[in-house]
C-alpha cells in the first residue's frame, strides 16, 4: 500500500508543478521529452548536480520524438525525498528550457484518482472528467 501510495504522491506532485507525466497504470512514472539530447541532459544534471538517478527512454525503446524518462518510486522512498526530487526535477526543467504542462485542474476527477493497476497492467480507460471538466489537463495529457 505505501507503495501505491508513494506512486500516486509523486505523480500528482509531478503533474502540479507542470511536468509533463504521461499516465501508465503501474509504479513506473514516464515523463515526456521528445529529445533525445534533451532527455540524456536532464537524466545527467539530475545524477550530477542533485544525486538523482533518472533513466532516459531513447529510440529504438520508444519511437523517435516520444523519448522520456522514466521513474520508479519505491516504498523507501518518504514524501520529503519525493518533494526534494519535484524541486530538483523543476530546477532543472528549467535550466535546459524544456516546457512546462498546463495547470492542472484543482478539483482532480475520476480518472486521477483511479487505483493503480498492478495486478492487471492494463491502459486505463480514460473517462470525462468526474467533475464536469471534460478539459480536465490530465485527461488532455493521457491522449
Amino acid at each position: 500500500m505505501l507503495h501505491q501510495s508513494n506512486v500516486k504522491y509523486m505523480r500528482q506532485s509531478l503533474i502540479k508543478a507542470g511536468i509533463p507525466v504521461e499516465h501508465c497504470p503501474s509504479h513506473i512514472i514516464p515523463i515526456k521529452i521528445g529529445d533525445p539530447r534533451l532527455g540524456t541532459m536532464v537524466s545527467n544534471e539530475l545524477m550530477s548536480r542533485h544525486n538523482h538517478y533518472v533513466q532516459a527512454i531513447n529510440y529504438p525503446t520508444v519511437p523517435k520524438g516520444k523519448e522520456k524518462l522514466r521513474l520508479a518510486p519505491t516504498p523507501h522512498h518518504t514524501k520529503e525525498m519525493i518533494d526534494d526530487f519535484v524541486d530538483d526535477i523543476v530546477e532543472v526543467w528549467q535550466d535546459v528550457d524544456l516546457k512546462f504542462s498546463n495547470p492542472v485542474c484543482s478539483q482532480g476527477c475520476l480518472y486521477c484518482d483511479m487505483p493503480l493497476m498492478f495486478d492487471r497492467l492494463e491502459a486505463r480507460t480514460v473517462p470525462t472528467c468526474g467533475r464536469g471538466r471534460p478539459d480536465c489537463p490530465n485527461l488532455i495529457s493521457a491522449n
